[in-house]
């Protein structure tokens, strides 16, 4: 080899071999693995994400202001709330009877989509126009028929009617043992307050009325006991030491009212 191509070959260096030319490879997989999992265990230890519902104004906006309207007009007689399903644009709109909370039930049912909605009854379903004006006359209408009144009108007198309730003894969220628990009545003007204060998660002071044992619960009231929670129309009040009788058969109790979320955890939502 002539010296002219020795010193080219000297100054272009020796070719790197194959086995270095993959290590840095090698290693930036390993790391990018490693960082991977590690991302996993954090997302596996955060707290979970509340996934969230799909939008599709303007029928959302009409839905919202229906729902406003309806707990504004009917506040001595219901409430009303949506809940979104797990298709994106499937809505249910429930109602219950002021101050009880276990007797939801489904109004009407909304499939919504960018340009369409639709409103689902029973097996038939209404396609309205894409003006969200046509929702608003729709529910309009609605709002007029004797079908509507009616169910306002049963919703109303249930909320007048005294509320049933059980003290309980111990346990966590959602606890029974009719064996110890304490059946209770709530008069109508206490179980407004009730159901305020379970709507703003705000302490409440509530006058309760013994009842007689029964099959929800065949406990007898003890004087000075720590009984933990009152149970009352699907709402759970966490009871602090201590109650007060204020008569034969009238005990004063004060709380605060359980999570809505984990009363929905422990019922399904309704």
């Amino acid at each position: 080899m002539s010296e002219l191509k020795k010193a080219s070959k000297r100054a272009r260096g020796a070719a790197p071999r194959r086995g270095d030319q993959k290590a840095p490879i090698q290693r930036a997989t390993r790391e990018r693995a490693a960082n991977f999992l590690d991302e996993l265990k954090r997302a596996a230890d955060a707290p979970v994400e509340p996934e969230q519902a799909a939008r599709f104004p303007p029928w959302d906006s009409v839905l919202d202001r229906f729902i406003h309207f309806l707990n504004e007009t009917y506040a001595d007689a219901l409430r009303a709330f949506r809940k979104d399903g797990d298709s994106p644009g499937v809505v249910r709109l429930l109602v219950h009877p002021r101050g009880r909370r276990n007797d939801r039930n489904t109004l009407l049912v909304f499939r919504f989509s960018p340009s369409t909605a639709r409103i689902i009854l029973d097996s038939n379903r209404l396609d309205l126009a894409s003006a969200a004006s046509a929702l608003e006359q729709w529910l309009v209408d609605m709002v007029r028929t004797q079908g509507f009144r009616r169910k306002v009108e049963a919703m109303r007198a249930v909320a007048k009617q005294p509320l049933p309730g059980v003290l309980h003894e111990g346990g966590g969220l959602g606890a029974r043992r009719p064996s110890t628990d304490v059946l209770v009545t709530i008069s109508p003007d206490q179980q407004s307050r009730l159901a305020d204060a379970c709507e703003t998660q705000a302490t409440v002071s509530l006058r309760v009325h013994l009842a007689g044992p029964g099959p929800g619960g065949k406990g007898t009231y003890v004087p000075g006991r720590a009984y933990r929670w009152l149970a009352a129309g699907g709402y759970w009040v966490a009871l602090d030491p201590g109650s007060h009788v204020l008569e034969a058969d009238v005990v004063q109790l004060t709380g605060t009212p359980a999570d809505p979320t984990e009363l929905d955890a422990l019922t399904g939502g309704g």
